[in-house]
């Protein structure tokens, strides 16, 4: 190591281009990096998902959702099977076994859901099978206004231009509801007329999508159809279906109003009835720049739709800048007091390589994030707080004795080349160990384990940015700023006082060991 530091110090041309360098890559490593107030987290969890325009909560569950179920109860590694159903959709989450491989046990539900297609509508699409990672939304955003209709139109198209934005893992509706039509049949009618209900149901269904057969009771009641085609009611109305070689219009036979699905969420915004979307970003996003995106986006309906209100809330974004304010007003206060209190006890030459060292350390380090793979998030600035107090000793432990070489008589290049070789073995030794604290860290499972684990990475790519800013380019700063003329703080009377009062706790070592033994607890 003695021989790599010695040609950096050797190579001044060199030892600057690759400084540029790095600082370079590390202003462009945290411009790149997500930004996000927590970061996805994969957990050992399985997702079946699937939609279903045409089906009730009752026949998604016959015909997709209990074969599905009834089977997974065959596989093994899975521990617990939860289902969820609402109108048009489904979701089952599989919890596996911490051991299991989930590529194979993805493999093993699609073959599942192979061996139970012919229990599936003839109609429906194969669900989709995939891990499940838990993100954070962004935000929300709130479309209210008088004109129902047009609120939930706009409120599934902002849903579908926000999912073609890059690094959006979902954007969903959380009250989402669907246009259909109400059919009442006219059992009088049909009696008069002498039809076959059942063949009247089944003429209809070829026709339109029928979402709930089981909801026909007896003399009064009716069914309801999802309205996907750009028919009128009035078109509808005046459809002519043959029934026991008879020609019946449709208004003959049956009432029709159209109206829109029950869903199982209320919610509102500034005391209106309101859409809200719901807006979650993947992995490689950035919170913030995703957030101005969406206020792009929101900004667009704003112009083109006067009548209707369009508000962004719940913004996760809020508490990321904070946190970043934080950590940096934290980085400049306390490179401002070390500087101080270096000025004052020891010299202003060394504080102000200690005021150049810090941040340069944390541009190196935001490098080392970026190739690890891990985000800018609470947790992550957590870890850069904690590590602050490191960074400043590894600067000052340094510079301290190439400066104290200095005033020993030596020349500028042989004081940092001594310097620095004799405070090497302490000074890795410390990073060493405090690298060493953190790592048990990483071996924590589960949920918690996967957030904990993100504070020792980043106290690693700190200690590791500062250890190379210490060796290497530290050296260099020293070169031009420290001056054998600018003498430190004379400290002697303080080591006189310390000097004393060892000779004391020599003198008295068996009281003083008591004092310190009952005296401590």
């Amino acid at each position: 190591m003695h021989y790599i530091i010695d040609f950096f110090i050797s190579k001044l041309r060199f030892t600057y281009v690759l400084l540029a360098l790095l600082l370079l890559m590390g202003i462009f490593a945290y411009n790149t990096t997500p930004k996000e107030l927590f970061p996805p987290i994969a957990d050992s969890k399985i997702s079946i998902s699937g939609n279903y325009a045409n089906g009730s909560i009752d026949s998604i569950n016959k015909s997709i959702v209990s074969p599905i179920e009834n089977d997974l109860k065959n596989v093994s590694g899975i521990k617990k099977i939860e289902s969820k159903i609402q109108n048009n959709s489904f979701k089952i989450i599989l919890s596996l076994d911490s051991n299991q491989d989930k590529t194979t046990l993805i493999n093993d539900v699609k073959s599942v859901i192979d061996r139970n297609k012919h229990y599936f509508p003839k109609d429906f699409i194969s669900p989709i099978v995939q891990k499940v990672v838990f993100s954070f939304p962004v935000g929300f955003i709130s479309v209210y206004g008088e004109d129902k209709d047009l609120m939930i139109k706009l409120s599934k198209d902002i849903k579908r231009d926000l999912s073609s934005l890059p690094n959006i893992s979902e954007v969903s509706i959380q009250n989402e509801k669907n246009k259909i039509i109400y059919i009442t049949l006219k059992n009088k009618t049909i009696e008069l007329l002498g039809l076959n209900k059942l063949e009247i149901i089944s003429s209809i269904s070829k026709l339109y999508n029928l979402n709930q057969l089981a909801s026909i009771k007896n003399i009064n009641g009716g069914f309801f159809a999802s309205l996907d085609n750009t028919e009128s009611l009035e078109e509808i109305e005046n459809s002519i279906f043959k029934i026991s070689n008879k020609y019946i219009y449709f208004k003959d036979i049956a009432s029709i109003k159209d109206g829109y699905s029950k869903s199982s969420i209320i919610s509102s915004y500034n005391l209106n009835q309101s859409m809200n979307i719901s807006i979650s970003k993947n992995k490689y996003g950035d919170a913030i720049q995703i957030r101005k995106k969406l206020l792009k986006v929101i900004d667009g309906y704003r112009k083109n739709y006067k009548n209707i209100s369009f508000d962004y809330f719940l913004d996760t974004t809020v508490y990321i800048v904070n946190r970043l304010n934080t950590v940096v007003s934290n980085i400049i206060f306390g490179i401002l007091l070390v500087f101080v209190c270096m000025y004052i006890l020891i010299n202003k030459r060394i504080a102000l390589i200690v005021l150049i060292g810090i941040p340069t350390s944390f541009i190196i380090g935001m490098i080392f994030l970026k190739l690890s793979g891990y985000s800018i998030n609470m947790i992550t600035l957590l870890g850069a707080l904690m590590i602050l107090g490191v960074i400043v000793d590894d600067a000052i432990i340094v510079s301290e004795n190439i400066q104290r070489h200095l005033e020993m008589g030596d020349d500028v290049l042989k004081s940092i080349k001594s310097g620095v070789r004799e405070v090497f073995a302490p000074v890795m030794t410390a990073s060493l160990t405090t690298i060493l604290a953190f790592m048990p860290l990483l071996i924590l499972s589960g949920e918690l384990g996967a957030f904990i684990k993100m504070i020792p990475i980043a106290v690693c790519v700190l200690i590791i940015a500062s250890l190379l800013e210490c060796f290497l380019f530290l050296p260099i700063h020293a070169k031009h700023i420290l001056s054998k003329n600018d003498k430190e703080l004379n400290w002697d009377p303080v080591k006189n006082i310390y000097a004393l009062f060892l000779s004391f706790l020599f003198r008295h070592k068996y009281k003083s060991f008591l004092s310190i033994l009952i005296g401590i607890p």
